[in-house]
């Protein structure tokens, strides 16, 4: 069984950029607009993301969102922590936690 011990230290900075597919100036329907060759037209960025994720401790990683001046974080709980076989001290939100909640919003 892998431990989560075993695993490298983590230092990342992500950014996520979100791109309006509807050129400046239209209105929007929700749906994409297209050239005469069937081309997407590019949008403009509305949006880029920039968080910083570190560990803080054991399993716990702490992501920072800019704009945001509390931080987020992320650990095991339940099963997941069964399958890596430890016990944290303090139980947090499992990443897959956050993608789900994201997916169903």
């Amino acid at each position: 069984m892998r431990k989560w011990a075993a695993r490298k230290p983590l230092i990342a900075s992500l950014g996520l950029t979100l791109l309006a597919l509807i050129p400046p100036g239209q209105a929007s329907s929700g749906e994409p607009t297209f050239t005469e060759g069937g081309q997407m037209s590019k949008g403009k960025v509305v949006h880029t993301s920039k968080i910083s994720i570190t560990r803080a401790k054991g399993t716990v990683r702490k992501a920072l969102i800019e704009g945001f001046s509390e931080p987020i974080y992320f650990g095991v709980h339940g099963g997941i922590k069964k399958f890596y076989g430890v016990d944290p001290e303090e139980e947090h939100p499992a990443t897959l936690d956050y993608i789900v909640a994201a997916t169903g919003g």
